[in-house]
C-alpha cells in the first residue's frame, strides 16, 4: 500500500480544509460580522491562501524538505532555535484548535434538527466523542460513548441536587475527575497509563462516597470500598 501523498491527495487536503473550515464552519460568523462584504472577505482570504501555498511550494523546492513551517523556519533562521520551537508548538496548537473547531461544528450540524440544538453541553460532549472516534479504536470509542451517555444525564440531574449537598466543591471536583478517569481507563494504550487512571478512578470514587462524611455508615462503606478497590489493583499489577 502506497502511503505517500501525491498531487491529488494534497489538493484534496487543501480543498477539504478550505471548504470544511472556511465555508461550513465560519461562513455564518463572517456574514454576521461583515454582512454583504462576506464574499469580498472570502475572496481576500483566497488570495492570501494562494500566496501562502506559493511560498510553501517555493520553500519546499528550495530546501528539498517536506517539514513545512517548522523546518522552513529552522533552516532559514539557523540561530533561532527557541523561535523555531515556538513556531513548531504554535503550529501544533493551531492544528488542535482547528480540529476542535471542526468537531464542534460537525456536532452542531448533527444536532441542528433535534431538541438539543441549543444545548452547549450536549454539543461539546458530541464534539469530544467525534474526536475520540478518530483518535482511538472503535471499542474505546464505544466505551467513551457509553460513559458520556450515562454521565451527561447525571450531571444535569445533579445540578438540582447540589443545593442539598454540604460539600458541593468536594463533590464536583471528584465527580468530574471520576468521569475523566473512566475515560482514561478505556482509552489507555499501555499498562502504566491504565493503572494510573484505574487508581485515579478508585480514589475519586472513594472520595465521592465520602461526600456525606458526617454519616457513620457512609464512612464505613468508604473504608471497605477503598480496601476492595486496592485489593483488586494488586491483582491487576500482578497480571501486568
Amino acid at each position: 500500500m502506497n502511503k505517500n501523498l501525491g498531487l491529488k491527495e494534497l489538493i484534496a487536503i487543501a480543498i477539504g480544509g478550505m471548504v470544511g473550515g472556511g465555508i461550513f464552519t465560519i461562513l455564518g460568523i463572517s456574514v454576521a460580522m461583515v454582512g454583504f462584504l462576506a464574499p469580498f472577505a472570502i475572496a481576500l482570504g483566497g488570495v492570501m491562501a494562494f500566496f501562502a501555498a506559493y511560498a510553501y511550494v517555493k520553500l519546499g523546492i528550495y530546501y528539498k524538505d517536506e517539514g513545512a513551517t517548522y523546518a522552513f523556519f529552522k533552516k532559514t533562521f539557523k540561530n533561532s532555535s527557541l523561535a523555531a520551537s515556538f513556531i513548531g508548538w504554535y503550529t501544533v496548537f493551531g492544528y488542535i484548535s482547528t480540529l476542535a473547531l471542526y468537531a464542534f461544528t460537525f456536532s452542531a450540524y448533527i444536532l441542528s434538527g433535534s431538541d438539543y440544538a441549543q444545548n452547549d453541553l450536549i454539543r461539546k460532549a458530541l464534539a469530544v466523542l467525534i474526536i475520540f472516534m478518530f483518535a482511538f479504536d472503535m471499542l474505546s470509542t464505544i466505551f467513551v460513548a457509553l460513559i458520556l451517555i450515562g454521565s451527561i444525564p447525571n450531571i444535569l440531574y445533579s445540578n438540582g441536587y447540589l443545593p442539598h449537598i454540604k460539600r458541593k466543591t468536594h463533590y464536583q471536583i471528584h465527580y468530574y475527575s471520576f468521569i475523566l478517569s473512566m475515560i482514561g481507563v478505556v482509552t489507555s494504550n499501555s499498562a502504566l497509563i491504565f493503572l494510573f487512571f484505574w487508581e485515579l478512578m478508585s480514589i475519586t470514587s472513594w472520595q465521592l462516597i465520602l461526600t456525606e462524611v458526617d454519616d457513620e455508615e457512609t464512612t464505613k462503606a468508604a473504608k471497605f470500598y477503598f480496601f476492595m478497590t486496592h485489593f483488586d489493583l494488586s491483582f491487576y499489577c500482578y497480571s501486568f
